[in-house]
């Protein structure tokens, strides 16, 4: 397939926050991606999804290490994980 490199448009005041490259994959298949984070005038984030064929050579050649870097990244966030309770239902105020 032919290389399609596209070129994202951004508006007035729009200003990309993050390019991130992801590597996704299921039973016989596999992407790699690059998410483009954009901040949008009023404030609010949008994204874009870059297919390898729509990548520039300087994306192809800094996908590698900017996913380790991601992932190297988001591994040092320090997370405490909460576990969801099952609701126990009362037989007597529920009148089951």
């Amino acid at each position: 397939m032919k290389r399609r490199i596209r070129r994202l448009i951004l508006r007035e005041r729009e200003t990309i926050l993050a390019a991130v490259p992801e590597t996704c994959a299921g039973p016989g298949w596999q992407n790699t991606v690059v998410w483009v984070y954009i901040r949008r005038m009023d404030g609010l984030i949008r994204s874009e999804c870059l297919q390898p064929l729509e990548q520039s050579d300087e994306m192809l050649t800094l996908f590698d290490a900017g996913e380790a870097m991601c992932d190297a990244l988001k591994a040092a966030i320090p997370v405490r994980r909460t576990v969801k309770r099952r609701l126990q239902v009362d037989p007597l105020t529920t009148g089951k």
